[in-house]
């Protein structure tokens, strides 16, 4: 059964310049119904009800992958040589 997603059409700011609404198998597919919708605009983001698909740009990303990267970048403690020794 196929799930119903709003699609926002984003600018250079990621402000909503309008929204769409279609309906799709998976996550996947209506990403992948989204690219299309990028030669229009700046951005789209992909919600289902309340949760956020993801977000493409001129690169794909999901929320999982934007998530995994956040994981990896390393605490300000560990990198901050400046910052005295307690």
């Amino acid at each position: 059964m196929p799930l119903r997603y709003r699609f926002y059409l984003l600018d250079e700011n990621s402000r909503v310049l309008g929204s769409l609404h279609g309906e799709f198998a998976t996550d996947d597919a209506a990403l992948g119904g989204a690219s299309a919708m990028l030669k229009g605009s700046m951005g789209v983001e992909v919600w289902q009800e309340d949760r956020l698909v993801g977000r493409l740009t001129h690169r794909r990303e999901t929320v999982d992958q934007v998530l995994g990267a956040l994981d990896r970048v390393p605490d300000r403690d560990e990198t901050d040589e400046r910052r005295p020794a307690p």
